[in-house]
């Protein structure tokens, strides 16, 4: 029952897949504790849409949230704050907890150093 903004690139994909009648993505209908969830609702959702197979089923929600949280420190558009708000935690400094740097990243601070 989140209620999250959607980028303009996929909302016309979101629209087309609520059209077809599709279950949600995401079911919290389906368990009632976070192993049982992963299992039946996330494993499977990642299967449908071609992320990862059956057998690798080597990403956790977590991941997600770590990826969303990196990519959002790569844009240099909003405050911090804007940037929690996306991830639904209430300071910059939970979402700091998921972001990771790459090389490359460091390479450009060491440039402007």
């Amino acid at each position: 029952g989140r209620k999250i903004p959607v980028s303009g690139k996929i909302a016309p994909l979101v629209e087309r897949f609520e059209k077809q009648g599709n279950e949600p993505l995401f079911s919290t209908d389906v368990c009632w504790n976070v192993a049982t969830w992963r299992e039946k609702s996330f494993y499977k959702t990642l299967d449908r849409i071609g992320i990862q197979k059956e057998s690798d089923h080597t990403l956790t929600p977590y991941s997600c949230r770590h990826y969303y949280a990196t990519r959002l420190k790569q844009i240099d558009v909003g405050a911090a704050l804007d940037k929690s708000a996306l991830m639904g935690h209430t300071s910059p400094q939970m979402t700091e907890h998921y972001q990771h740097s790459n090389i490359q990243e460091l390479r450009e601070i060491m440039e402007k150093f």
